[in-house]
């Protein structure tokens, strides 16, 4: 258990997530119907906070609130069409992390990578603590940070690059 075969699988994970998001980026993002919605999506954005913000009067209030209604729906809908957009090269990318795992659990298998600073919950030491040898739950193996890794280089660098959807959109939509 060292550092370079944490290291090691947290580098082949950045380079995984750099190949999906330049598939992505191939397939989706430069796409100018992509980049049509992706705008109307951050012109909606801004419509909706405007509307929001708007101070009207009380015998308005219904048509204002008609609007409102109006424009996120509208929202939805192009949000809607945009993800579908991008939905079966995702479910691709997911199929090549897949293997990826697969080579990188013929190589990283039965040994522990890692030494977590604390002792994780039972439900979470499953994880954790899968395909380690022996009983001590701060161990952890390749799935624990493979997973961690690739969840969250996957989400920056589709942050970084700039050329996923708003992310303030997924928040509103979500409420």
């Amino acid at each position: 258990m060292t550092l370079p075969d944490a290291f090691g699988i947290f580098c082949i994970s950045l380079i995984a997530s750099l190949v999906s998001e330049y598939l992505l980026y191939l397939t989706v993002y430069r796409r100018q119907s992509f980049r049509n919605d992706r705008d109307e999506l951050i012109a909606l954005q801004r419509k909706l906070h405007q509307e929001e913000h708007r101070i009207v009067r009380a015998d308005r209030k219904p048509l204002h609130e008609r609007r409102i209604a109006s424009l996120e729906r509208t929202l939805q809908e192009t949000y809607a069409r945009a993800s579908r957009r991008k939905m079966w090269m995702n479910l691709a990318i997911s199929i090549f992390y897949f293997f990826v795992y697969r080579a990188v659990h013929r190589t990283y298998s039965g040994r522990a990578v890692a030494a977590l600073p604390f002792e994780p919950i039972p439900a979470v030491r499953r994880i954790t603590h899968r395909d380690v040898p022996g009983d001590h739950p701060r161990e952890t193996g390749l799935a624990f940070i493979y997973m961690l890794c690739s969840m969250t280089l996957r989400v920056f660098i589709g942050r970084v690059s700039g050329h996923d959807l708003p992310p303030v959109v997924a928040r509103r939509l979500s409420k």
